[in-house]
């Protein structure tokens, strides 16, 4: 006998075909394979660099986004976007040291000016950090970019008045010591600066000003432009402006000590 039946136009299963529906199918089963783990892997390598652009991109991260706590322990993941260059490693190490320092606080993420008491920015407290890092005795851009664009010649030009030196470059260069002493050696390297600087300044108040200045005038300048150039030097206070006035000799042989 069948077991699939039509009676009073109703379709109907047999006993045996339910058996046979009832029954279990088995599944078959296996072992994820590595193209299943490397799967799994990329698609959370690909979510956590989803996370780390984001953050990038705001540039907005809370401080909460980049530690993680375990056991009371917190350990920092900054979630960089790449890894770092053999030559960062050791930036990357003092970051983390430094960080590693930091003492936590429940509560909101809040921004504080590190250069100043009360936490607040101003552009004086940032000058001032970076007058600080760029000596004015170790750069002196605009006098030296000055000095050293002139000796490039740009434009062609004669220097009929120079009756001790043939070349401006070869003075600078072939310029000596005359001593070790810190405060007339410093004194002694800025005076050829001092003095090109001094006399180009002249130059133009003589042209565009019709200011006429005399030689004791100028000379009195090349010291004055010398003791502002040491201001970002801190044993300068040692040191007295008059020393430069009254014994100029003395201060350049390495005579003058500090007070």
């Amino acid at each position: 006998m069948s077991d699939y039946n039509n009676e009073g136009g109703k379709d109907t299963i047999g006993e045996s075909s339910k058996e046979i529906i009832q029954a279990p199918i088995p599944i078959q089963t296996r072992e994820p394979d590595a193209l299943d783990t490397e799967e799994v892997i990329r698609n959370h390598e690909e979510m956590v660099e989803a996370e780390r652009k984001k953050i990038a991109e705001t540039k907005h991260a809370m401080v909460g986004e980049c530690i993680e706590v375990e056991h009371n322990n917190i350990r920092w993941n900054l979630q960089l976007r790449r890894r770092t260059y053999e030559w960062e490693e050791e930036q990357e190490e003092q970051l983390m040291a430094a960080l590693a320092r930091v003492q936590l606080d429940d509560g909101d993420d809040t921004w504080r000016w590190s250069w100043d008491k009360h936490g607040c920015f101003s552009v004086k407290s940032f000058y001032k950090e970076l007058f600080n890092r760029a000596r004015v005795q170790q750069n002196m851009y605009k006098v030296r970019l000055s000095v050293w664009n002139a000796m490039t010649d740009p434009l062609p030009a004669v220097f009929p008045a120079l009756f001790t030196v043939s070349s401006i470059e070869k003075w600078l260069l072939q310029w000596p010591v005359v001593t070790n002493h810190e405060w007339g050696s410093l004194v002694w390297k800025y005076l050829p600066y001092a003095t090109l600087w001094t006399l180009w300044k002249t130059r133009n108040n003589k042209t565009f000003r019709n200011t006429e200045i005399g030689v004791e005038r100028i000379c009195r300048e090349i010291k004055f432009t010398i003791w502002y150039w040491c201001s970002s030097w801190k044993r300068r206070k040692k040191y007295k402006y008059q020393d430069l006035e009254d014994n100029w000799a003395g201060v350049i042989r390495g005579l003058i000590g500090p007070v």
